[in-house]
């Protein structure tokens, strides 16, 4: 029996108990079963308003989930800008980079790329043309040339305090 039918059979059952009393006859529903019934509908009535209860504090959960969603994609939009913004500005500083050494002579463009961090000093190697870039690695200590040669043929470096660690795709 579905739960929204106890009130209506609450009711009917009152209403012969009632009745039945009224003409002097018997009746068929016991005291103690009709106050089991009514037992059952406050219970069920408590249950529903629990029910109505946590309902609504789901749905008040549910606002605050979609506004932390809201405020975490503006946050997400906010980091894309700066992240495309610090991009345009390391692009700027590669450039400038890369001009300028591409004036210098090797001997003075190899001592800068050796003492540049690997992050400015490898995309900046890789795109000068060449012929420079061979003059400037032959002027510059076989290990140190050695290094940078082989960070720009693996095309990815990652900054720790110990030095720079391959990120290549195998371990150790």
């Amino acid at each position: 029996m579905r739960i929204s039918q106890w009130p209506v059979l609450t009711l009917i059952l009152f209403g012969f108990a009632a009745r039945a009393e009224s003409e002097g006859e018997r009746c068929l529903v016991d005291e103690t079963a009709l106050q089991d019934l009514v037992r059952q509908k406050a219970s069920l009535k408590e249950q529903q308003a629990v029910l109505n209860k946590k309902e609504e504090d789901l749905k008040q959960r549910e606002i605050a989930i979609q506004e932390e969603i809201k405020k975490i994609e503006e946050l997400r939009k906010q980091v894309k800008a700066a992240s495309e913004l610090f991009e345009a500005k390391n692009e700027e500083r590669i450039s400038k980079m890369v001009e300028t050494l591409e004036k210098m002579s090797p001997k003075a463009a190899a001592v800068i790329l050796a003492q540049t961090e690997d992050a400015l000093s490898v995309p900046a190697a890789t795109r000068l043309s060449a012929p420079i870039l061979a003059k400037v690695l032959s002027a510059m200590d076989p290990q140190v040339s050695s290094r940078l040669a082989e960070l720009m043929a693996l095309g990815k470096t990652k900054q720790t305090k110990k030095g720079v660690e391959k990120n290549n795709g195998s371990n150790g």
